[in-house]
């Protein structure tokens, strides 16, 4: 009989809870109906009052909160509700923002001239993937809250279009920190990256490239502070400049002819590429073309001995594909 009670007790719980759970999330429009119910109980009927400030991240909808509030409180024909022009006129002499955050010691003084016995005042925000409207009735005499209402709402058209950019999900937020080895076809190399924002990252590349006579006979090596750009945020195609130190080799040889020309120093290398996977977190893949461009001393060497010395600049093509991971 206990086990029978016991569990007659617990369903009776779980669905009164999830009735419960349920009915903290409910639509845009019964949300704001439901709360005016919800506040006129707690204001004694007759009583003058004054919806004066929903705070919201546009105007438009602090607007639509405030009219939606006096028609609700007006059709209950309970109290004596100040009306818009009122309420405006009053605000703008004390150069009060309606939809912006209101204490609630400048609420009850604004109640005060508006001769009002309670003052209504709210907030419409995100709050993760919903939104939240909470509203206080204040008593101006006393201050003292005499009714709070508050409610979750999913959002929806109506919603968006009020807040407009505000009321738009935000785009994914790109990983902040980016590992991969590189492995071109012929060389390797290792690469860290860290996201400032969704257009630009900065971090740093290291990388050895040796091409036996593919297009040239020679090598490219080099340490580099790099930065990317992503045209238009988040997108998989980028723009890469990076700078540093390095070393490049040309290898001049013929069959009875042994040279090498050499140059050393700044390291610049532009890079176009793309990024598949990762944008949030775990695996990419990142197929690169770049130009390691080596300014500095240059040596030409024959049979070991060097030929001739001074300044000038080596290029080289570097193409393969990364692989990674974002955290």
């Amino acid at each position: 009989m206990k086990k029978i009670l016991v569990l007659g007790i617990a369903v009776f719980l779980l669905t009164f809870g999830l009735k419960e759970a349920h009915a903290q999330e409910i639509s845009f429009g019964d949300a704001i109906q439901t709360a005016t119910e919800e506040i006129s109980i707690s204001i004694e009927r007759g009583a003058r009052i004054a919806v004066l400030s929903m705070q919201a991240d546009s105007v438009m909808m602090s607007n639509h909160l405030i009219d939606e509030m006096i028609v609700g409180f007006v059709k209950t024909n309970r109290f004596t509700v100040i009306n818009r022009a009122q309420l405006e006129l009053i605000t703008e002499e004390l150069q009060f923002n309606m939809s912006g955050f209101v204490s609630d010691e400048t609420a009850q003084s604004i109640g005060k001239i508006l001769g009002v016995q309670f003052i209504i005042i709210g907030v419409f925000g995100p709050v993760g993937d919903l939104y939240r409207f909470s509203i206080q009735a204040i008593e101006v005499e006393t201050a003292a809250i005499r009714g709070v209402y508050t409610i979750n709402v999913p959002n929806d058209n109506v919603i968006s279009s009020l807040l407009g950019d505000a009321g738009k999900p935000m785009p994914p937020k790109p990983r902040t920190n980016w590992l991969s080895a590189e492995a071109s076809f012929f060389g390797i190399g290792a690469r860290y990256e860290r996201i400032i924002n969704n257009n630009f990252s900065i971090g740093g590349i290291s990388f050895f490239d040796y091409d036996n006579d593919f297009i040239w006979d020679g090598l490219a090596i080099a340490i580099l502070v790099n930065f990317r750009f992503y045209p238009g945020g988040n997108s998989l195609f980028y723009l890469e400049l990076g700078a540093g130190l390095g070393v490049g080799q040309y290898d001049n040889s013929t069959s009875d002819y042994n040279s090498y020309q050499e140059a050393s120093g700044f390291a610049l290398v532009p890079a176009i590429g793309m990024k598949f996977g990762g944008q949030r977190k775990g695996v990419f893949v990142n197929p690169f073309i770049s130009l390691p461009i080596v300014i500095g001393e240059e040596t030409i060497t024959s049979y070991g001995e060097i030929e001739s010395s001074g300044k000038g600049a080596f290029v080289y093509l570097r193409y393969g594909v990364g692989l990674g991971y974002a955290w």
